[in-house]
């Protein structure tokens, strides 16, 4: 049913999770899996080529969860940016479809070319680190660096874990806060 995907509201997801059910719940023989809320949940998106990015009751990670499974994200919310979209060009790693365009999901995403979808794979893993925090991760692991009081530690422990993960999440958000410090600065 409807219901399937989300709650049953109609503003819920902008109605795009109810009306992808309706089309696609029972699609598993044309390859469609329409599964939420499972424990097969990791192994469908790292099987898949494309994954769904659709709006629900605010942030969700389904984004990220796509990227790191390096299944192609399908964002189908309009007037949305997500995160990093305003620094990374998501159409080399992501295919956006407008909400007009629901009924042919299916018809768009089977009409891009293997090459392109190659292509797409390729951009998605290049940027797979940009919605990671590994240097979060880093730091927690060099507790030792963590232990001088002093604040010295710390910076050596903030420095290594940025050179380990030069172009993780943390260091996308510093490099756009850096700019719009020096745009603000003009």
């Amino acid at each position: 049913n409807a219901e399937y995907m989300g709650r049953p509201e109609p503003h819920y997801s902008l109605g795009i999770r109810q009306r992808l059910a309706r089309l696609f719940l029972n699609a598993t023989d044309r390859g469609i899996v329409m599964e939420s809320h499972t424990t097969s949940y990791s192994a469908n998106l790292a099987a898949s080529v494309f994954c769904g990015v659709f709006p629900g009751d605010g942030w969700s990670a389904r984004l990220e969860d796509a990227i790191h499974h390096g299944c192609i994200p399908v964002i189908i919310q309009d007037n949305v940016w997500l995160a990093w979209e305003n620094v990374l060009d998501f159409e080399l790693f992501a295919v956006r479809i407008a909400q007009a365009d629901l009924d042919r999901t299916e018809e768009i995403l089977r009409a891009i070319p293997v090459e392109r979808v190659r292509a797409l794979q390729r951009a998605l893993y290049a940027v797979r680190s940009r919605f990671s925090w590994d240097s979060l991760r880093t730091m927690l692991e060099l507790p030792a660096l963590r232990r001088d009081v002093t604040g010295e530690s710390e910076t050596r422990a903030v420095e290594a874990a940025m050179e380990a993960t030069p172009h993780d999440a943390l260091a996308t958000l510093m490099r756009v806060l850096a700019w719009r410090a020096s745009e603000r600065s003009e």
